[in-house]
């Protein structure tokens, strides 16, 4: 599979760093390998791509989640706020 050639390849890279860096690495590839199974790879001559392309989605998917959360807790701190 084309997922673990590039896994190989980035071996070294991972190892270099540091250990909670190497478990983020690791949630990305994560990331990436769950994407691929919908078939996001099929039509991408280079796997990187479409890995990167799936790590890009799935850190977006978690920002917005996030960023919905800051804003229901503002939301909820303004009307405590207000209260007194």
């Amino acid at each position: 599979m084309q997922i673990q050639l590039v896994e190989e390849r980035l071996k070294q890279f991972r190892n270099g760093l540091r250990k909670p860096d190497q478990e983020l690495f690791d949630r990305l590839m994560r990331f990436a390998k769950q994407q691929l199974q919908s078939g996001v790879m099929a039509s991408s001559p280079n796997p990187f791509d479409s890995m990167a392309c799936a790590m890009l989605i799935e850190l977006q998917r978690q920002i917005q989640e996030l960023s919905a959360r800051i804003d229901r807790l503002q939301t909820l701190l303004d009307a405590h706020v207000s209260e007194r």
